[in-house]
């Protein structure tokens, strides 16, 4: 199933020599230029704030209206969603998966959102497979794409497959082959990330609890499951509440969005807006054929921060334009101090 672009007049997606996939203007569009606005395919409100967030829509709201589901301890509905049934089946299908995972006793170690994420993928895809139509929340500016366009997204031919693989379903996660990861697969962006637990066995560990608390016609294979959360966590992006200072209130995926490549020095920005979808704007103008990039990390930061960052949280080293011209830059700058040390000495 294709992914759904309304705005495709403006880019398209292309094989880039040397980049892979990437995103291209379709014409010349001046800066400013809204290329998107997409509605998350699924989100999930961040631990510390469940509380004060609805689970289904994302709008704002009191602690007392959005107190955690009594049943579960993780879902608060606002007025608007518990008031539809549509809207409100979609914590229903999720309650039982987030009750069993409250009483395991896992240590979750105070952040759930990636897994989640992973249930609450793992119910949509069973909703799509029964046929059964999803509460539309997102307003009517905005794109929307379904689990088919998450497959089509991260490569997975196999999102479909049952359970299959025997026993309890829970599988021995020493006996999974490392290279059924996605390669590129990141969760932890933080620029420590190498002293942390590896990401293979985060993955592993997530996507086992994920097998443990779903209903049985909702389980993956392990594999599966661990590519699965592997290309959510690269391609999944932060939500922002755009009125509180730009808090991030969550996470979503956005398949439409997820094409774009990294530079250090982007001509799109990202920005969640308030209804709780993510926008892509030009920052500056571009010709028709020129690639759309988006940074990964802080561009503010210094090169060396970034090239930390985007090797323990992405795994690849940036070689674009402008990493390039500031290695150059520090390299110049070191012949320079080099050089002016050697004459002191020999004034000296």
């Amino acid at each position: 199933m294709a992914i759904a672009d309304p705005a495709r007049d403006l880019w398209r997606i292309e094989q880039l020599p040397a980049r892979g996939r990437g995103v291209v203007a379709a014409r010349d569009l001046p800066a400013s230029t809204l290329l998107h606005k997409v509605a998350p395919t699924a989100f999930v409100v961040d631990d510390a704030r469940l509380g004060e967030h609805c689970c289904v829509c994302m709008a704002r709201t009191g602690a007392a209206e959005c107190a955690p589901c009594a049943r579960c301890g993780f879902g608060g509905l606002c007025a608007a969603c518990a008031g539809a049934p549509a809207r409100r089946r979609v914590h229903e299908l999720e309650c039982a998966s987030l009750e069993r995972l409250r009483s395991s006793g896992m240590d979750l170690r105070g952040d759930t959102r990636a897994l989640r994420l992973l249930v609450r993928l793992l119910l949509r895809m069973r909703a799509a497979r029964l046929g059964e139509p999803p509460a539309r929340w997102w307003p009517v500016d905005a794109s929307w794409s379904d689990v088919g366009s998450l497959a089509e997204l991260v490569g997975l031919e196999d999102l479909n497959e049952s359970d299959s693989e025997g026993g309890d379903g829970c599988d021995d996660p020493t006996t999974a082959e490392p290279g059924a990861f996605a390669q590129r697969a990141q969760y932890e962006r933080a620029a420590d990330a190498e002293a942390s637990m590896p990401l293979e066995h985060k993955l592993q560990m997530i996507a086992q609890q994920a097998r443990f608390v779903v209903d049985s016609d909702c389980r993956l294979g392990h594999a599966a499951a661990v590519r699965l959360l592997g290309q959510l966590c690269l391609n999944c992006h932060e939500i922002v509440d755009a009125e509180a200072l730009e808090r991030e209130i969550g996470l979503g995926i956005f398949p439409p969005l997820a094409a774009f490549n990294h530079a250090c020095a982007p001509n799109v920005h990202m920005h969640t807006s308030a209804d709780g979808c993510l926008c892509a704007r030009l920052v500056l103008p571009v010709r028709a054929g020129d690639e759309l990039t988006i940074c990964y990390v802080d561009p503010y930061q210094p090169r060396a921060t970034r090239q930390r960052q985007l090797r323990a949280g992405y795994r690849f080293d940036c070689t674009c334009e402008r990493c390039a011209d500031e290695a150059v830059s520090a390299r110049a700058e070191d012949d320079e101090l080099g050089a002016a040390l050697a004459m002191s000495l020999i004034h000296d």
